[in-house]
């Protein structure tokens, strides 16, 4: 599934621009994270992606495809933390569609 983005302010520094924009998760969660190109920002790559936290939930971006795309890996923690550790990955077609965290995203 993919991330719908909003609110995206553009900055630039000599050729590197740092984006600022809300994420919004949709409404069926795909284990593995869900993504967003860096077309969708009118950049060429992404170089780092941070990640708020946002309604309790802790983010992971992985950038891949050479820059190209970033999933968002979506973590909670289930109360499970002596069986599996203090946070899990969140739960296949869980509904995060209100869950929209602030990232910035630097790139070319």
């Amino acid at each position: 599934m993919a991330i719908t983005l909003s609110n995206i302010v553009r900055k630039s520094s000599g050729n590197q621009f740092k984006m600022t924009a809300t994420a919004t998760f949709d409404s069926s969660y795909a284990t593995g994270g869900e993504q967003f190109s860096a077309a969708t920002l009118g950049l060429a790559y992404i170089e780092d992606v941070v990640v708020n936290d946002s309604k309790g939930y802790t983010f992971d971006p992985v950038i891949a495809t050479g820059g190209l795309t970033c999933k968002l890996l979506a973590y909670w923690d289930d109360g499970n933390a002596t069986s599996d550790g203090a946070l899990v990955q969140v739960t296949s077609t869980t509904d995060m569609s209100a869950v929209a965290p602030t990232i910035t995203v630097y790139g070319k």
